[in-house]
């Protein structure tokens, strides 16, 4: 009877893993009841592609400015790419966010095997983030969280992947992906970005010089200007959104504490 190699049985069970987290996902995806939260989200990536610019078309047609401010544009430009490809529907939305649980999974594996050098320690905690119920709720949903922490956690990845090859393209590499994290969602880059730095510091602390610095906030400056230039177009709009939308969260609780249907928790 031929045995398994240990290297055999790692990729059984990785591909066993993913598997598993795809038919969870997926399933989200088509049995989740839509809510209002995917509306505003999915409608700048419709606009965009059929009429040019990003737009939340219930709010759109009571001005002027035809632009999403209420939230960073990364989301709605991959979405509108994604979606030019598999077509527009609430499902296939939603795959969009399974793409990008996807995505974090290969990162979480890559970084555990990378920093702990143990392979079955990586396929432990990959499956506890595969199988949580909370993660997969928020990959089967049409929402920018799943993507900006893909992005984030991908950033820590590939400094670790980079950093004994070259060192300054391991930095603009790794701040480059925390940046289009922070564009996506801001959540993302806040949680995440400490930990970029803090792996930064502990591995290669000694290497670095003033220009690291430099290139570190090179990406930022550069992202932080292109979204600038987006604003400038119609900063109004961008004071205007932000208040609906702050005016919006608050109306979602009532006075007992109790709220309405939204999307994970």
């Amino acid at each position: 009877m031929k045995v398994l190699s240990t290297a055999s049985r790692h990729q059984i069970f990785f591909a066993g893993i993913l598997l598993t987290y795809l038919i969870l996902a997926i399933g989200t995806a088509i049995t989740r009841q839509p809510y209002d939260d995917e509306g505003y989200a999915a409608s700048p990536a419709y606009t965009l592609v059929h009429y040019g610019y990003m737009a939340v078309i219930p709010a759109d047609q009571h001005r002027d400015s035809h632009k999403a401010y209420w939230m960073p544009p990364v989301f709605f430009l991959v979405q509108a790419a994604w979606q030019s490809f598999v077509g527009f529907g609430v499902v296939q939305f939603r795959l969009g966010s399974v793409v990008a649980g996807l995505v974090l999974l290969f990162a979480i594996h890559y970084l555990v095997s990378k920093l702990s050098d143990d392979r079955t320690l990586a396929l432990i905690i990959m499956s506890l983030v595969a199988l949580d119920y909370t993660f997969v709720q928020h990959a089967g949903i049409g929402r920018p969280e799943m993507m900006s922490s893909a992005f984030a956690v991908c950033s820590l990845a590939a400094h670790l992947a980079l950093r004994q090859r070259h060192l300054g393209l391991a930095l603009v590499a790794s701040h480059a992906l925390m940046a289009t994290s922070a564009l996506t969602h801001p959540v993302g880059a806040l949680l995440w970005m400490p930990a970029l730095l803090g792996l930064q510091a502990y591995l290669n602390l000694k290497e670095l010089r003033l220009t690291s610095l430099l290139l570190i906030a090179l990406p930022y400056l550069v992202g932080g200007a292109a979204w600038g230039l987006y604003i400038l177009d119609n900063p109004d709009d961008l004071a205007g959104e932000a208040e609906a939308r702050f005016a919006r969260r608050l109306c979602d609780w009532d006075i007992g504490g109790a709220s309405r249907p939204r999307g994970p928790p």
